[in-house]
């Protein structure tokens, strides 16, 4: 694997040179990361080659080293992006109704089951996830923050929970599950058994 040692993980404002992005740049990125995701959906981790990414972008490979320090980091990103989207969603229609137990757990269904529809991405994700490469390191921090950040405003408006506690927790325990599932080794439903455990415990209802 071909990993630039310059690149910056951080957010999509900085180039892998620790510089803003101009609006160009910035458009740039974005095609990449819309490259990536399309690949990895259409064809899993394999079908996302530098190439590949280059050619459906319509930009050089010295451009995906000016923004992204590996493949992995890069589909990191696309990863990024597909988190943001099913918040989005999950925002649209958030549970109206039960308890917070029931609501957090309607919650982590709605992640699963988005995961289970993109067979492909996911096992891509998990695949990318799983290196031990710095810019995935702070996907999977924002990640992290998608979760508590929607936990906060939407399953726990009123405050009364430590929701980057909870977020945090969570998120390990759907990470760990999600590799299981992509690899086959859990089906939806066990995965959903251990998050409905994990969020019965850090809510005190065991």
């Amino acid at each position: 694997m071909v990993q630039n040692p310059r690149a910056n993980p951080g957010s999509g404002g900085i180039t892998a040179v620790g510089r803003r992005l101009t609006p160009a740049q910035a458009s740039r990125r974005a095609r990449l990361v819309d490259a990536a995701y399309a690949l990895a959906r259409e064809g899993g981790y394999g079908a996302v080659t530098i190439d590949g990414v280059c050619d459906r972008a319509g930009v050089a490979r010295a451009t995906v080293y000016h923004h992204f320090g590996s493949k992995n980091h890069l589909i990191a990103a696309a990863i990024l992006r597909w988190g943001e989207e099913i918040q989005a969603a999950m925002r649209a229609a958030a549970p109206a109704k039960g308890d917070l137990l029931e609501r957090v757990i309607a919650t982590l269904r709605s992640v699963v089951d988005a995961a289970e529809a993109e067979p492909q991405l996911l096992a891509a994700a998990m695949q990318a996830v799983a290196t031990p490469d710095v810019g995935v390191d702070e996907t999977q921090r924002q990640l992290s923050s998608i979760v508590s950040g929607y936990l906060e405003t939407v399953v726990d408006p009123e405050g009364a929970l430590d929701t980057h506690v909870l977020g945090m927790v969570l998120g390990h325990v759907l990470f760990s599950s999600l590799i299981q599932m992509a690899a086959g080794r859990r089906t939806p439903e066990e995965v959903m058994q251990d998050l409905a455990m994990t969020a019965e415990l850090a809510l005190g209802r065991r």
